[in-house]
């Protein structure tokens, strides 16, 4: 496949556009989007042809209805649909929250909708967490303070909150106020409409037995290596326990039990 096929209009457009594209170190590989049916059974969800770069640093996120494909690299991020005739471009992440996590791509995968249409972000201007539209960047909802407050001069702590966000569908938000006590997991419902308002947007809340944030809170910006494995994310990602460590297990079973039964 040759750059003018897959990029198209993309490539049409101002010469320096045209000479960003045409630069990058490529190849083209066909990609398997695979999954396990119903029967357990490992199923072809989608195929397509996309490249792989040579000179940057490159991540892909297939959405969880298998429509969309979020690019990530080092520079910017674009999201594309997955069609049977082939990958079409949608349009290029506009505000990449790229001062709310430490530089691990997995605890920004996880600020993203399922569908990749939203992702959480802050708004300094206006002091609160916001829901963006991820290729207009446009504010779709501003998270009530009742929920979360923001601190946007302590880097560090919106970085290390970002870790206890995450998406439970396209319109329901996981939080937890990590300077609240106690700490309270809260379910959020995000409106569909902009302009849409209502008198509470709280689905659930519960406490959470045996909470331990500190596993989450380190911020490994310059040392990539030292990340602790499952502590990207409180809600996506699971921390990596001693095979003997039977009591840590114990908890953990418990406290997702809890979790699923009160919310």
């Amino acid at each position: 496949m040759t750059d003018e096929v897959f990029f198209g209009e993309r490539i049409k457009g101002s010469p320096i556009q045209i000479c960003a594209l045409k630069t990058i170190q490529k190849t083209f590989h066909h990609f398997l989007v695979i999954a396990l049916d119903e029967m357990g059974e490992v199923v072809v969800r989608k195929k397509f042809v996309y490249p792989r770069y040579h000179d940057r640093e490159q991540h892909l996120f297939v959405s969880q209805d298998f429509s969309r494909l979020l690019e990530i690299t080092s520079d910017q991020a674009s999201i594309c649909l997955l069609e049977d005739k082939g990958v079409r471009f949608e349009g290029y992440v506009s505000r990449l929250p790229v001062g709310i996590y430490d530089g691990n791509i997995e605890q920004l995968f996880c600020l993203f909708s399922p569908d990749f249409t939203k992702h959480i972000d802050t708004e300094p201007t206006i002091g609160q967490w916001v829901i963006r539209e991820s290729l207009s960047g446009d504010v779709h909802f501003k998270i009530p303070a009742t929920f979360l407050c923001l601190d946007s001069r302590n880097r560090i702590k919106v970085m290390q909150q970002t870790k206890f966000m995450a998406w439970e569908s396209n319109n329901l938000v996981s939080l937890i106020d990590i300077d609240a006590d106690p700490h309270i997991h809260e379910v959020i419902e995000i409106p569909e409409k902009t302009e849409a308002t209502k008198l509470s947007y709280e689905v659930a809340a519960g406490t959470i037995p045996f909470f331990d944030k500190e596993p989450y809170l380190g911020l490994y910006e310059a040392n990539e290596g030292e990340r602790p494995c499952g502590s990207s994310n409180f809600f996506k990602t699971k921390l990596s326990f001693a095979i003997g460590d039977t009591t840590a297990r114990l908890k953990r079973m418990h406290k997702r039990l809890k979790m699923a039964w009160y919310l």
